[in-house]
């Protein structure tokens, strides 16, 4: 996507005929694990959208009213949650090195809170928090199962450092020569 190159022209002595270009392109991380955090991301920022538009932000609580929003009922503050978590997943989706950890940790996270609304933990209090029904726990513990799998078990493949040198001599020649791996 962004390439990053170095470019120095050097003469290496006032009696060398030579010139001479270092381009470096730098070696890319990529992840299938990246892909997975940015649907599911995309996917929850949706819904906390969705869930937001139909119970609205209300200044004396955030616990009220519950509505159903495709089949899962929800909060405001449930939909503000979910719009957080989406938005976590895509800021995770950037790059493929350290963030394969934290879409581990926030897919963790969901499926506590899915097994926590599933065990019936303080089921008033999460229902007149969150609004959440078993749908909700189930929802909550497949995504976060997917996205902590995807996190933990996906490679991460990486394109070689590469440099190419460009010597240009008087007589017109042109000399490339690619090194791979090589260090700047």
């Amino acid at each position: 996507m962004w390439r990053r190159r170095t470019r120095s022209a050097d003469r290496t002595d006032s009696t060398d005929s030579t010139d001479s270009v270092v381009e470096t392109r730098r070696g890319r991380h990529w992840s299938p694990a990246q892909f997975v955090s940015l649907i599911v991301g995309a996917a929850a920022i949706v819904l906390g959208i969705v869930a937001l538009a139909k119970t609205g932000i209300h200044g004396d609580s955030l616990r009220t009213p519950h509505r159903e929003v495709w089949s899962f009922d929800h909060t405001p503050l449930l939909a503000v949650i979910e719009i957080g978590f989406g938005v976590l997943l895509v800021l995770a989706s950037v790059s493929a090195g350290a963030s394969r950890a934290f879409m581990a940790l926030l897919g963790a996270l969901a499926v506590a809170f899915g097994v926590l609304i599933l065990a019936d933990a303080w089921p008033a209090r999460m229902h007149r928090w969150f609004g959440v029904h078993d749908r909700n726990g189930w929802l909550f513990v497949i995504t976060g199962g997917v996205v902590l799998v995807a996190g933990l078990v996906l490679p991460t493949f990486t394109r070689p450092e590469t440099r190419v040198v460009r010597e240009r001599r008087d007589d017109g020649r042109v000399r490339d020569e690619r090194v791979t791996n090589a260090p700047a």
